[in-house]
């Protein structure tokens, strides 16, 4: 073997071992052939000749065979068997002092790693390694965490490594085990976890850490640690960078921008730093943060040591900071900023430009692009640069920085395609600046300068220099010389209008605004019909249109208000404010008298706009339209319409049935019949949703109302006159009165609260009804006169008693509900005369009388802004400037409601009916007509000057028709006075217009005019159409606005009228808080304490006020039926009645006469013959 012969060398041994066996040399020669076949790989013969020596149990050999044959049994796949040869060595005792075996024995501990690696014994493996005791535990655990490395186990290579690190924290070769678990996590591709391992270990051998004290003093092992984990980081950072790139996987980009991020926090000194910044920037910019990019572009270009790469950074910087900067002014609702960006300001040339602040973002951009112009003034970028920031300035208002850039970039860059938007930017200044010497200069300036030769541009510059003069105007204009510069506009029209259209056009137009705005709105209106005629195609035609309407409307110029709203509606279709337009067109037609030109826009709008809102607005429009020609078709067919809608409630559906009804009932009341049984069974049907809404309610009561009717006349056609058949008819009359009382009670469940009332009425009516037949009816004739006086007491006590305290009971019911609910019904006052029928004493039987509501209310020119003077406007004793109190009353039924014998057709039997009558002024029309003629002659001007308020005022009491005219010139001049708006609105209902005087009103209203004298107006309007509910609706509305002294006596006499007396003191007095010296609503007021049962404050007060005065019929009549109702004076009463009626011939008026028949002769009331001396015909002022 030595020499090299193998093979004979073998043979040999092999030839020993099997002659002589018992050889003392056997054993070695097993031993060289089991080396011979192990050196030769082959592991199966060479642990046969180990074993033989093991099986010998030859000791000298024995430690050496048994590792042999272990390495053996590895190779062959025999882990187990390995791991055994393997701890045998290694705990096998052996007497032998030859370090031979030591070094067995170690690297047995080294191999063993094998095949615990191999049999996954890594827990074992540990435990074993621990217990060998050093030296052999971290040699070993090393090996085996390198043999799992090799392996591709990283897991388990990690898991030793980590081991290794528990063992001494601050090992030398800590570091080492830390580099091998990034290693490995590598490997494994876990390079999240790499990264973090690596940069969570990294401050564990930095300064001031344990590891660090303990090595430092070794430098050269501190730096090849730093330098080892530098280079790591460094290498994964460029590793994964480079493989984000190739894969384009965004998780490697994140990587690679955190590996980049702590390197920098560690290593950023290094001459690589600077590489590696860019690089994050890089990706920053690719991730589109923006902002951060910026920041490391710059801090590389701020870097010395960054070389060439310092250009393309501070260059990165600003295209990162430009791309964050408009991606804010885009979340802002801001145009981007470029250089491309020529947008002028939008804000008011007006107003001072505050600056506006910087985001952080712009602040950078700012600083980077002065920075970069600075060092950098000669590349491509540095234009685009430099318009940018200009540009920036400009916009935020930073205007002289940005006036001084433009400058420097036209006189640097005059060739740039920018360089035109600098000059316009530059020219927008100035003009802002209203520093038009300036902008003359600059103008030239441009024309002269090589680069900017474009003809458009020289156009446009020769345009500005034009419109300098128009600016000067403007400059008149804002000093707020507003007829100076309409005038002014004017002139510049003839001037140059045929050298440039569109100046033309906005000059005429301005001049139309100006008129305006100078409250000329003859010359406005003159001017804007001029534009429409010269520029039909303007681009500003939409809004003159609307303006011409509008100024016709502010001169209640009504018929050419609704032409222009009308052609402004049908032009522009699409507008939003042609509702409102077509709205108006419309009723201004309709108060111009132009019903069919009216009812045409109507029906448009209907057809345009649909929902519920817009629907309701112009059916009560048309409703007012068809009540004013009692188009009761039209109307039909309108509330047809309505119901039969799709999606129309139940409550709605029967409300538009009972309107339909009642229109039917003027000619067809047969067929209003049988549209109320329609009706009346669908309510039934759907009572409980009718009693969700008001007007379901108030539909369900009046026709559960409707329905009993026939039932009750059968109920009051039964006689109890014979005797005959008296008991037959008295059973069959309370059963039916039992059943009415149940009907009824149905009706008052309605939730309706006048037709409530009115079934408690009908209730004690029926009651009082059967009582009085009862006590009527006739008695056995066989009775003698002792017995019939004892029949007839028996009868009043079961019969007649119980009916009329269960009639009472009504009647107080019904009075404290009307009351309770403020309703105004017609029941209210036939409630009363029932309760003073049945209880005097409680409910005295006074009867009353009632003004219509119309009282007008006047509003007073504010002596501070009118342009009209007010003259001397007085105040009467009596309300002369209402007309309707001085005219007989005049109750309008209107087309859309059934008479009131349709739903009460009964007329009851009660004793003395009290209802409050009517009452107005008439009697004294001539001597009214008379004081306001002399007093509208000795206001009348003496020269050419202007009529006053005052005379305006009068002419429309005395010639509405001269009256409109006249207050519709001086409307002209002075077209913002709301007292003159109102006053043409008297004036037209004096003419007997009230269509024209209600929109007159509703046009100030829908001006924002807010005035309870509008709303107080209209009501009165409505009540001499005969609408009061509409009108009470108007009344009560401007009763929420300061001092509706009209309104509250208005909504007084119409709670005197339903014998609410409650409610007429509260607005009574509410209207004498605002004016005391009001006679009619004193006089009212009293009334209303005497409907309240406050008979002895009443009588108190009235004889006072008579006296007071003595010319007012009103309160002459309400004394008398006191002196004759309460104090039972009826001589007195005659007394007053006859003076009155001498002194003002009152001989032949039908309410005096009325009320002398009923009066008796007797004494004059204390103190009135004295006052009768001095009584005169006059009107006298109140002082």
């Amino acid at each position: 073997l030595d020499l090299g012969r193998s093979k004979e060398g073998i043979a040999y041994f092999k030839r020993l071992a099997r002659e002589y066996p018992k050889s003392k040399y056997v054993h070695e020669a097993n031993v060289h052939l089991g080396d011979f076949y192990f050196d030769n790989a082959s592991w199966a013969v060479s642990a046969d000749y180990y074993k033989k020596i093991i099986s010998a149990k030859y000791e000298p050999l024995m430690p050496y065979s048994v590792y042999k044959r272990a390495w053996a049994q590895y190779n062959l796949g025999d882990h187990k068997g390995s791991l055994a040869g393997f701890k045998w060595v290694i705990s096998h005792e052996s007497d032998s002092t030859d370090s031979s075996f030591l070094r067995l024995k170690g690297e047995a501990i080294r191999d063993i790693a094998l095949p615990f690696v191999e049999l996954g014994l890594l827990e074992e493996s540990i435990k074993f390694y621990k217990n060998a005791g050093n030296p052999y535990t971290r040699a070993g655990l090393e090996n085996m965490a390198r043999v799992y490395q090799e392996k591709g186990k990283q897991g388990s290579a990690i898991i030793l490594w980590k081991e290794l690190l528990k063992g001494n924290p601050n090992h030398e070769k800590n570091p080492e085990y830390d580099l091998n678990i990034i290693e490995s996590y590598r490997l494994a591709n876990a390079t999240d976890k790499a990264v973090s391992h690596l940069f969570d270990r990294l401050p564990a051998y930095s300064k001031n850490s344990g590891w660090y004290e303990l090595n430092a003093r070794d430098p050269k092992v501190v730096a090849s640690v730093r330098d080892s984990f530098e280079e790591m980081a460094r290498k994964m950072a460029f590793e994964s960078h480079a493989t984000a790139q190739k894969l384009k996987k965004a998780h490697l980009y994140e990587i690679a921008k955190q590996l980049y991020t702590k390197y920098l926090e560690h290593f950023d000194k290094t001459t690589d730093a600077p590489k590696i910044r860019f690089y994050l920037a890089e990706i920053l910019y690719k991730n589109k943060n923006y902002l951060p990019a910026a920041h490391h572009y710059y801090q590389v270009y701020e870097d010395p040591h960054a070389g060439k790469l310092r250009a393309d950074a501070i260059e990165y910087a600003l295209t990162a900071l430009d791309r964050q900067l408009n991606i804010e002014r885009k979340k802002q609702g801001l145009a981007a900023i470029s250089s491309k960006s020529s947008t002028k300001l939008t804000a008011n040339l007006e107003e001072p430009l505050e600056l506006l602040p910087y985001s952080n973002t712009e602040l950078a951009f700012l600083k980077i692009a002065q920075e970069y112009l600075k060092q950098f003034p000669k590349t491509k970028q540095a234009p685009d640069i430099l318009y940018s920031d200009s540009y920036l300035r400009y916009v935020h208002h930073e205007i002289d920085p940005a006036y001084e850039g433009f400058w420097n970039f036209i006189k640097t860059y005059p060739k740039h395609p920018s360089a035109y938007s600098a000059a316009h930017l530059i020219l927008d200044i100035l003009n802002r600046r209203k520093d038009y010497t300036k902008l003359i200069a600059a103008a030239k300036q441009f024309n002269q300068t090589p680069g900017l030769a474009m003809p458009k541009f020289k156009a446009e510059v020769a345009a500005i220099l034009r419109q300098t003069e128009l600016k000067m105007v403007q400059l008149i204009e804002q000093k707020g010389d507003y007829k100076k510069a309409a005038y002014a506009y004017v002139e510049y029209t003839k001037a140059y209008g045929a050298q440039d259209p569109a100046l033309f056009e906005k000059a005429l137009y301005n001049a139309a605004i100006n008129f305006t705005k100078a409250d000329m709105p003859l010359q406005a209106v003159e001017t804007e019909e001029r534009f429409l005629r010269r520029f039909p195609k303007s681009q500003y035609r939409k809004t003159m249109v609307l303006n011409v309407a509008k100024t016709y409307e502010l001169l209640a110029k009504f018929d050419k208000a609704a032409q222009y709203f009308e052609r402004f509606a049908l032009d522009y279709p699409s507008d939003p404010q042609t509702k409102s337009a077509l709205r108006l067109a419309g009723l201004y037609w309709w108060g111009s008298g132009e019903n069919e030109r009216a009812h045409k826009n109507m029906l448009r709008f209907i057809q345009s706009y649909g929902s519920a809102e817009d629907q309701q607005l112009i059916e009560q429009d048309l409703v007012s339209l068809y009540e004013s020609q009692n188009a009761l078709g039209q109307l039909i067919q309108l509330y047809d319409r309505k119901r039969n809608t799709r999606g129309v409630s139940w409550a709605k559906y029967v409300d538009y049935s009972v309107k339909i009804g009642d229109l039917q009932n003027r000619q067809q009341p047969q067929a209003a019949a049988r549209t109320f049984e329609a009706a009346l069974q669908i309510a039934n049907a759907h009572r409980d949703s009718l009693k969700q809404s008001p007007e379901g309610m108030e539909a369900l009561g009046k026709l559960l109302f409707w329905s009993v009717a026939g039932y009750e006349n059968r109920f009051y056609r039964i006689p109890l006159n014979r005797l005959a058949n008296l008991q037959n008819n008295l059973q069959a009359k309370i059963g039916m009165l039992k059943n009415l009382e149940t009907q009824y009670r149905n009706v008052a469940s309605s939730g309706s609260g006048e037709w409530g009332i009115g079934a408690m009425y009908k209730t004690a009516a029926a009651y009082r009804h059967m009582a009085q037949s009862v006590l009527q009816a006739p008695v056995p004739s066989e009775l003698k006169a002792a017995q019939l006086d004892e029949y007839r007491e028996e009868v009043r006590k079961t019969i007649v008693n119980p009916f009329q305290e269960k009639a009472l009971a009504f009647a107080e019911q019904c009075l404290d509900k009307a009351q309770e609910l403020n309703v105004f019904s017609p029941y209210t006052s036939r409630c009363q005369s029932i309760a003073a029928a049945l209880q005097p004493k409680r409910y005295p039987a006074v009867r009353t009388f009632y003004l219509p509501p119309l009282h007008t209310a006047l509003m007073l020119p504010d002596s501070r802004e009118s342009k009209i003077e007010r003259g001397k406007i007085k105040i009467y004793a009596l309300p002369l400037f209402s007309t309707g109190l001085f005219q007989g009353e005049r109750r309008r039924n209107l087309a859309s409601e059934s008479p009131a014998s349709v739903f009460d057709p009964s007329n009851g039997d009660d004793n003395q009916d009290v209802s409050p009558k009517a009452l107005t002024y008439s009697l004294l029309s001539s001597l009214r007509e008379k004081a306001l003629i002399e007093d509208r002659d000795g206001e009348r001007p003496g020269t050419k000057q202007a009529p006053s308020f005052s005379y305006l005022n009068l002419m429309r009491l005395t010639d509405p028709r001269r009256a409109v005219k006249l207050i519709q010139e001086a409307i002209e001049g002075d077209p913002n006075n709301e007292a003159l708006h109102n006053l043409l609105g008297l004036a037209q209902m004096e003419k007997g217009n009230l269509a024209a005087a209600k929109i007159t009103w509703l046009a100030l209203t829908a001006r924002g005019v807010k005035n309870p004298a509008l709303w107080n107006n209209l009501g009165v309007a409505l009540s001499m159409e005969g609408r009061e509910r509409d009108a009470i609706e108007y009344f009560q509305q401007a009763i929420l606005m300061d001092k509706p002294k009209e309104a509250l006596a208005n909504l007084g006499f119409i709670a005197l009228k339903y014998y609410n007396g409650f409610e007429a003191k509260k607005y009574f007095e509410r209207a004498l808080d605002i004016g005391k010296s009001d006679p009619a609503t004193r006089i009212g007021h009293s009334v209303a304490l005497l409907q309240n049962r406050e008979i002895e404050a009443s009588m108190e007060v009235l004889p006072e006020l008579t006296k007071r005065y003595r010319n007012d019929p009103y309160a002459r009549l309400s004394l008398a039926y006191m002196l004759m109702d309460v104090a039972k004076e009826r001589d007195t009463a005659s007394h007053v009645l006859k003076d009155y009626m001498e002194k003002h011939s009152a001989e032949n008026d039908p309410s005096f006469r009325k009320a002398l028949s009923e009066a008796r002769d007797g004494s004059a009331l204390p103190g009135l013959d004295a006052e009768r001396t001095t009584t005169t015909t006059e009107l006298p002022d109140i002082e």
